[in-house]
């Protein structure tokens, strides 16, 4: 099995057709189809089907197009890793982050990372565990950065604490419980929580369960951080937002911390990454920037189990 005809393949799909693919990639449409013969022939499946929609995989073909998708990244990965090994830094490094890290750590990490390796490229991604492990698990991540559960993850992530989350509740300024000083004050509010295990409305639930006040009333489930700050702003139900959310969004002035005696609960910050495959030099290299960044912010803590 070649891996030339494995992105040809991956190329046909995206597509949608043989002629598309064909002039993407800059070869002949006759060189793309052969070698997706030959590949069928070794798998002993049709992969591709034409229809009027255009080319769409098969049955067999969607099974084996996650797997391609896999082995093209892999190889890709493979290339820039010992080409960065021997000196010539290239290539790209992807990761997800949090919002309180992107606004109180990456900015400062990716402007060190590009001064020492200008020419690797970098994206960066919104993501939360656990929505991240599928990008982890097929290498479309290198890493992620974020809160996550103090519970042992499943095989094959690991997790490196760097820092604890700064969680408050926030309302509008003229809410009437504002100055509440105690969750059981809040006992009755509707608020709008952040999906997610491990994000800031899984925490304030588990806060009212520890303190023996039962469910909360949920009027919102909100799954953009963007729009959450917004949202209890200009409306009567209280939210949990990362302290660093809270001072950096647009609608600060119209929002106030309400001021409760308790602890909420709150999960380490850290680092996300597969411990079956080693880092690329250069993703290795922006995580030792972030480490370096996020230790001027809080007390390391340790891995988790």
């Amino acid at each position: 099995m070649k891996l030339q005809a494995i992105r040809y393949f991956i190329a046909v799909v995206d597509a949608g057709g043989f002629r598309a693919a064909a002039n993407a990639i800059q070869v002949s449409q006759s060189v793309v189809t052969a070698a997706l013969q030959q590949l069928e022939r070794e798998l002993g499946a049709p992969l591709l089907h034409r229809s009027r929609r255009g080319v769409i995989p098969t049955p067999f073909g969607r099974a084996f197009l996650d797997r391609a998708r896999t082995i093209e990244r892999e190889s890709r990965r493979a290339l820039e890793e010992i080409a960065q090994l021997r000196g010539h830094w290239e290539g790209t490094v992807c990761f997800a982050t949090s919002p309180a890290v992107g606004i109180r750590v990456i900015p400062a990490a990716i402007r060190a990372f590009r001064e020492r390796l200008p020419d690797i490229r970098v994206r960066c991604v919104d993501g939360m565990y656990p929505g991240v492990l599928g990008g982890l698990r097929d290498g479309q991540l290198d890493f992620a950065i974020g809160p996550y559960p103090q519970t042992r993850l499943e095989e094959p992530f690991v997790a490196e604490a760097l820092l604890l989350a700064d969680v408050v509740i926030a309302c509008q300024r003229q809410h009437p419980r504002r100055n509440a000083s105690s969750l059981m004050d809040l006992a009755d509010c509707e608020w709008v929580l952040s999906a997610g295990a491990g994000g800031t409305g899984f925490l304030i639930e588990r806060a009212f369960q520890q303190a023996g006040l039962g469910g909360l009333k949920v009027g919102m489930v909100c799954e953009s951080p963007m729009a959450l700050p917004g949202i209890v702003a200009l409306s009567d139900m209280l939210g949990t937002l990362p302290r660093a959310v809270l001072d950096d969004t647009r609608w600060r002035q119209q929002l106030t911390i309400i001021p409760i005696r308790e602890r909420l609960p709150v999960p380490p910050i850290g680092i996300l990454r597969r411990s079956d495959i080693a880092l690329t030099p250069a993703a290795a290299e922006l995580i030792s920037w972030v480490r370096h960044f996020a230790s001027k912010l809080g007390t390391p803590l340790p891995a988790a189990p």
